[in-house]
């Protein structure tokens, strides 16, 4: 099982800084009013901590596709959740004779439930950096020819990141129409960082992701 105690003490103290310098921003700054809701695509590659991951499937990685929403209950602070999806083929390895052969598949659904720390401080801000915490949990399955499939379900995790979205746009909307005058797009990177567990084997890892984020209010 491969350990990533930098990365996630490098992430978990990007979002106390971030909770920290937001909280003091807004005690001395008035509101922006950021629109309250938001949605999210995302792609990008995930590096699992399975062992022999790389041996079965040919790679350390393997494409990931996630879609989140989120709910911002203040300027520095957003709730949400993400689905993501990742699924890799490979050669299994021969039981009787431990030589390659066969095929494999591997099929990895984590969710997340996650905080946001937003250090954002004027409504067209282009470069907005941002940190997070959540508990993430996992569906998985790997079916390896003339083998019994493994599948089920992981022990709940935790997941942490970092990122930073680059504004496309930001529209200013009539006063007279309900919550945020703003209308705001963007990309963004992000890195993550997983860990939850099925049957004392680590399934988690990391992601790297490029997506683009919609933020706005229902009229």
């Amino acid at each position: 099982m491969t350990q990533t105690p930098t990365i996630t003490a490098a992430l978990l103290a990007c979002a106390a800084l971030a909770f920290t310098v937001t909280g003091r921003a807004q005690e001395t700054s008035a509101a922006l009013d950021s629109p309250r809701w938001a949605y999210e695509f995302r792609a990008g590659v995930f590096e699992p901590d399975l062992n022999l991951f790389e041996v079965f499937y040919g790679d350390d990685s393997e494409n990931l596709y996630a879609i989140a929403g989120s709910y911002r209950f203040k300027d520095w602070l957003e709730l949400g959740g993400e689905y993501s999806y990742m699924r890799a083929k490979g050669v299994g390895i021969l039981t009787s004779s431990q030589a390659l052969g066969g095929s494999v598949r591997y099929q990895l659904n984590p969710v997340h439930v996650f905080a946001n720390f937003i250090l954002q401080r004027e409504p067209d801000q282009l470069v907005v950096p941002y940190a997070g915490i959540g508990l993430a949990i996992a569906r998985y399955e790997q079916e390896v020819a003339q083998q019994s499939d493994s599948k089920g379900r992981t022990d709940s995790g935790y997941s942490t990141r970092l990122g930073v979205r680059f504004m496309l746009g930001a529209r200013r909307r009539p006063m007279s129409m309900s919550g945020s005058p703003y209308q705001r797009s963007f990309i963004f990177l992000e890195a993550q960082d997983l860990s939850f567990e099925a049957d004392s084997i680590e399934l988690g890892g990391r992601a790297y992701s490029l997506g683009f984020r919609m933020e706005f209010d229902f009229q």
